[in-house]
């Protein structure tokens, strides 16, 4: 296991911003676990504070704490599965925050040495909240698939589908996106 640590800082300089953007520095520090944890399972765990100060004293300073927990099982030699969860924290120079809770599961499966399949659910719960303090909340919930064919080598080629559900405040709406894609390495 590998113990890791993690600081990042953003600077935000609006220069008379027509936006109501706020000049801010935001920080964000984390810390955790990464590798095998036995033959068949492996991932990273994590846990952090972030938080945002803003240079205009009618906007105070936000911050939450941060987390995830990436796991991978290798079923056999064909089919392995992932799994997350983590919170995130996401201040914004307009003095806006996003925090997030997303958890999901995925399964992939080698069906021959070309083709591969994988079949994916998840959930997220988004709060944002406003520069005055008001509060709104958007619930997702995902599913989907995919197939990836190697050509060569060097070119891979495969399709997706994933739905999701959304449920905002003001609305509730279905998202279906389909992709058809090549990836080249040389």
């Amino acid at each position: 296991l590998d113990v890791f640590s993690d600081y990042s800082t953003t600077f935000s300089i609006s220069d008379a911003s027509s936006t109501n953007a706020a000049d801010s520095i935001s920080h964000a520090f984390s810390f955790g676990l990464n590798g095998e944890y036995s033959s068949k399972l492996s991932g990273k765990i994590g846990l952090g504070y972030s938080w945002i100060d803003f240079d205009k004293s009618n906007l105070s300073s936000t911050s939450n704490l941060i987390s995830s927990l990436d796991l991978n099982w290798k079923h056999n030699s064909k089919t392995t599965s992932s799994y997350f969860i983590n919170r995130q924290f996401s201040p914004t120079a307009q003095g806006t925050s996003t925090f997030s809770t997303n958890l999901g599961s995925r399964i992939n499966h080698k069906f021959t040495d070309l083709l591969r399949g994988r079949a994916n659910l998840s959930y997220s719960n988004i709060e944002y909240t406003n520069n005055d303090g008001e509060n709104s909340k958007l619930d997702q919930v995902g599913l989907g698939f995919g197939l990836d064919f190697n050509w060569s080598e060097n070119i891979i080629i495969g399709t997706s589908y994933n739905f999701s559900f959304i449920d905002y405040a003001a609305e509730n709406y279905d998202r279906h996106t389909f992709e058809i894609y090549a990836t080249g390495r040389f």
